[in-house]
């Protein structure tokens, strides 16, 4: 993960994440009705190896 990855959180699993050294912004605005198992960084680190 780069060091200079950050997120912001919302209501119900809606979420920002931003990742300035990638030029990336990821922008999550489901819901997901208090189900547990979803791993927002997992799903930036597969964003970046599709990247690269």
């Amino acid at each position: 993960m780069p060091k200079d990855a950050y997120a912001t959180a919302g209501n119900r699993g809606q979420y920002v994440i931003v990742v300035p050294s990638h030029e990336l912004v990821i922008v999550r605005r489901g819901l997901d009705y208090g189900r547990q198992g979803f791993d927002r960084w997992d799903l930036v680190r597969e964003v970046l190896r599709a990247w690269e």
